[in-house]
């Protein structure tokens, strides 16, 4: 699938690589997934910080990740997904840690990252497994192809600027046996791009940030 020419009026290309991500054949194939869709806060006040590259992770915005990993533990769930910009950098050791551990799959967004003032919004997964009897996972980070216009307003507004890509790029993963992909918010107004999945996944996640959805715990989906 990489290197896929569109016909749209950028000309951009799309790649996407297919990453596989299975287990010891000794650990059985999932043959149903529970997943849970965590209804966390998210402060705009913490959006526009990590914007303007000072982020900020003070104590009661840590208990609320430490919070919702735990009760991803208590529910035993096998998939946690995160809304958009919702994961500071400062804790991705410690989500990583706990994918690792508890062989959790974790999709996430991650707060603005600014780099030589360019604001970076990046979607990140964690894809467990185990290898020769060892417990591991792989993190895979992917930024975001298609910035909203009220976010490109709100970076260009603190004088950032909105990274240009020289080509779109999504990912096939195939985890545990279930194919899947991620779409970041946005990225999910470009019905051709969603097309380029047709007949290809079991399943597409989607992040967003929905200043309307209702706060507190997390949902449990049966797939």
């Amino acid at each position: 699938c990489k290197g896929l020419k569109l016909g749209n009026n950028d000309k951009q290309e799309v790649d996407i690589p297919k990453i596989t991500c299975k287990s010891d054949e000794s650990v059985n194939a999932r043959q149903q997934i529970r997943v849970a869709l965590s209804n966390i806060k998210i402060n705009n006040n913490d959006i526009i910080s990590a914007i303007k590259g000072a982020p900020t992770l003070n104590s009661a915005k840590r208990e609320r990740h430490f919070h919702l990993i735990n009760l991803s533990t208590e529910e035993k769930v096998d998939c946690l997904i995160l809304p958009e910009v919702s994961l500071p950098k400062e804790l991705l050791l410690t989500y990583a840690e706990h994918s690792r551990r508890k062989q959790q799959l974790i999709i996430a967004g991650i707060e603005h990252i600014v780099s030589n003032n360019k604001c970076y919004n990046f979607s990140i997964v964690f894809l467990p497994y185990i290898y020769r009897g060892n417990k591991e996972v792989y993190i895979l980070p992917r930024l975001k192809n298609h910035y909203s216009p009220d976010e490109t307003r709100e970076i260009l507004k603190y004088r950032k600027q909105v990274p240009i890509l020289s080509h779109y790029i999504y990912h096939l993963v195939n985890w545990q046996g279930v194919q899947f992909t991620v779409f970041n918010c946005y990225e999910l107004a470009d019905v051709l791009h969603r097309s380029l999945f047709r007949s290809k996944i079991d399943i597409m996640f989607a992040i967003e940030y929905n200043k309307d959805t209702p706060v507190g715990g997390i949902k449990l989906v049966h797939i």
